[in-house]
């Protein structure tokens, strides 16, 4: 009887080891979206840009993600030095992650640069980047995969649907 409890244990052990491997582990993301930058206050034509991923994703035990990477918009110029443009982005629970380079600059005093705040989906298949100090009056929003501006508001509506707390962007 002894053995038959100690194999259902290690049993178990094994399964929920494999379980916990299976869920930290970081997948690769190399991925280059098509989307679409616009402005909610504003009916200016949104403008398409591409948007290059490339790190990995993580989720820790209690479900936080985190992506370590770079993320680089085209067109886009960073005050930040190319060899310092990784990122590590850790998103809440709402799924709002802020973009924050920190490195140093050539005089060896630190820095750190905010970018926006950005939101994935489960995959890291659809984003929305909200730039800069953010309002609805002001700020642009980046969402991909999406071809206008109706495709990128509905994604960012999706993304942002905890953040917006019932609310809808137009």
């Amino acid at each position: 009887m002894k053995k038959i409890i100690i194999g259902t244990l290690i049993t178990i052990l094994l399964a929920l080891t494999v379980y916990i491997l299976w869920y930290t582990f970081p997948t690769q993301h190399i991925k280059t979206f098509e989307g679409v930058s616009f402005q909610l206050e504003s009916e200016a034509e949104a403008e398409k840009v591409n948007i290059h991923i490339n790190g990995v994703v993580q989720r820790s035990l209690n479900g936080q993600r985190t992506f370590e990477g770079t993320i680089d918009i085209e067109g886009e110029v960073l005050p930040v030095p190319e060899d310092q443009r990784k990122v590590v982005v850790r998103f809440l629970e709402n799924g709002l992650g802020s973009i924050i380079y920190v490195g140093y600059k050539e005089d060896g005093k630190p820095y750190t640069y905010s970018y926006g705040t950005m939101f994935i989906n489960k995959n890291l298949s659809k984003l929305t980047i909200l730039k800069g100090d953010w309002t609805a009056a002001n700020g642009l929003i980046i969402s991909a995969p999406a071809g206008d501006r109706t495709e990128a508001v509905q994604i960012s509506n999706e993304l942002m649907r905890e953040f917006l707390d019932g609310k809808s962007l137009r």
